[in-house]
Order: structure tokens, then sequence, then C-alpha cells
């Protein structure tokens, strides 16, 4: 009886202790996405160009585990979308897809490669296939706009920046990636 009691308490302190950093995550991604079109406004910066979304999947990938990274992956998005009305919900899937083939490619190639290149080639592969079913949504005349609305040049910053956070993280919380 003893024995149950603290294995119980054990559970408990383990399912807390786990659940904090899920929560932490999840709160300031979504109230980053949320208020994210007003300091766009406020600030004049705009900061959909550090892609956003991206940077919350990944840290939530490296923090959290992956039924909420998954999570995220849907609900940033949307949410986005509901929220500013912005991107058009066919972006928002097509950012879905995106950020699911990112963070599916980074557990395959994990395996395979470091983690750098495991992130630097799985965020050009999402994008490059983005690129693709966006320009057949333009195409069909489902979206409108310029097929790229980021420079290259700054998602190519963007693509190495996060690829050494994933990096930097992964070496202080080597379990996260690997063990999911």
């Amino acid at each position: 009886m003893e024995r149950e009691r603290n294995s119980a308490a054990s559970t408990l302190n383990h399912s807390t202790s786990s659940i904090f950093p899920i929560l932490l995550v999840d709160f300031v991604a979504i109230a980053f996405v949320y208020f994210m079109p007003h300091l766009v406004k406020i600030t004049g910066i705009p900061l959909y160009l550090i892609d956003p979304m991206r940077l919350w999947v990944l840290t939530a990938l490296i923090f959290t585990n992956k039924p909420n990274t998954l999570v995220l992956v849907l609900v940033l998005p949307l949410l986005s979308h509901l929220v500013g009305g912005h991107p058009h919900i066919v972006k928002s899937i097509l950012l879905s897809i995106e950020l699911l083939l990112n963070v599916s490619f980074l557990y395959y190639l994990e395996k395979h490669w470091t983690v750098f290149w495991s992130a630097f080639v799985s965020i050009i592969i999402s994008k490059s296939i983005y690129y693709i079913l966006k320009f057949m949504s333009l195409n069909f005349g489902w979206i409108q706009g310029d097929l790229l609305s980021t420079p290259l040049w700054i998602q190519a910053v963007m693509t190495t920046v996060m690829s050494f956070y994933v990096t930097l993280f992964y070496r202080f919380y080597p379990k996260k990636i690997k063990n999911k």
C-alpha cells in the first residue's frame, strides 16, 4: 500500500514537471501568434519575416513532446488565420503541411545525420514542397499574391539560424528529439 502511494506520488510529480514546459511553450507560442498582428502594427517591424510559426514549432520539438509539437503545427496557422484573417485559409493549410513535413523530415533525418544538417535539410525540403503547393494554389486561383512573399536571402538566413538554434538546444536537451 505504501509503495503504491509512493509510486502514485512519483507519477504525479513526473507528470506535473513534464506538463509545465508544454503549457509554457504553448501559451507563449499562442500568445505570440495572437498578438503578432498588433505587434507588427505598433512596432512597424515585420515579425512574420523571422518565420515565427516554424520557430515555435521547433521550440516545441525541443522542449516538449511529439504530440504537442504536432498540435502546434495544426493550431498556429489556423489561429493566425482566425485572429488576423491572415494568411488566407488555403495558405494556412499549406503552412500546416509545411510545418508537419518539417517536423517529420527532421525526425527521420536526425537518425542518419547530425542535428544541424537534419534541421537544415528538413527546412529546405519542407519549404520546397510548400512552394510547389503554393505555386499550384496560385495557378488554380485558390490564393492570390506573389509566390515569394519573403525574400530568399531572409529565408536562407532564418533557415541557418533555426538550424543552429535546434543544434544548440539539442546539446542541452539531447533526449528531446531522439527519444520521441
